[in-house]
Formats: structure tokens, C-alpha cells, sequence
């Protein structure tokens, strides 16, 4: 008797969240991204966003980036501020380069 394993893989697609906001209001007061440079040699960061949130917003997508340099630092960071016109986060380090950038997203969620 011959045992055989069978192994099936198959592809997926992660999708964004879909936000869909009241008929009638600006869509950036419930969801925003962006993609913010942190500057080199600066452990804190203000984000403004273009436009208040109406309401407390969750953090859809949160993360930095660096896709320019060899051997990027691998920092952790914390969220120390927060309001409705936006957030302040200040990094475990210093970026070394300008090729950092914090990729985010936020949304008001759902009532």
C-alpha cells in the first residue's frame, strides 16, 4: 500500500475594507489614507488630515515603509496623540535616511 498526501494551494486576493458613507457628505470625514514621509533624524511625526473625521476613527492600515534602502532600521512606534483632525506617532528611533514613510488609513467605523 502506498500512502500519498495531496497538497492543493490556492491564490487569494486580500480586498481593503469598503466604506460607505451617508449620501450627501464628504466620504474623507468617515475614510482617509495617506502615505506621510517621516523625516530623517525625527523620532515624532504629526499627521494632519485634509479634512476632520465626524466621529472617533479606527486604524485601517497602519505600518512604515521602506522599500529604498538595503538594510532599513526596523522601528516600533506608538500612537501619542490622537484627535478628529488627526494623530501623532513617535518612532522607537531616528530613520537614518528620507526613504521612511508611514503608509495609513483610517476609518470612522460604522454606527
Amino acid at each position: 500500500m502506498i500512502n500519498t498526501t495531496v497538497t492543493i494551494e490556492e491564490s487569494f486576493q486580500v480586498l481593503d475594507p469598503i466604506a460607505v458613507t451617508p449620501p450627501g457628505t464628504d466620504p474623507k470625514t468617515y475614510l482617509e489614507s495617506g502615505y506621510t514621509n517621516l523625516t530623517s533624524g525625527q523620532q515624532t511625526k504629526v499627521i494632519t488630515f485634509t479634512v476632520a473625521k465626524i466621529a472617533v476613527y479606527d486604524f485601517v492600515e497602519l505600518e512604515i515603509v521602506n522599500v529604498t534602502d538595503a538594510t532599513p532600521i526596523n522601528f516600533s512606534f506608538e500612537i501619542t496623540a490622537k484627535s478628529l483632525t488627526g494623530f501623532t506617532i513617535t518612532l522607537s528611533g531616528l530613520p537614518d535616511t528620507a526613504n521612511y514613510y508611514l503608509q495609513w488609513t483610517v476609518q470612522v467605523p460604522p454606527q
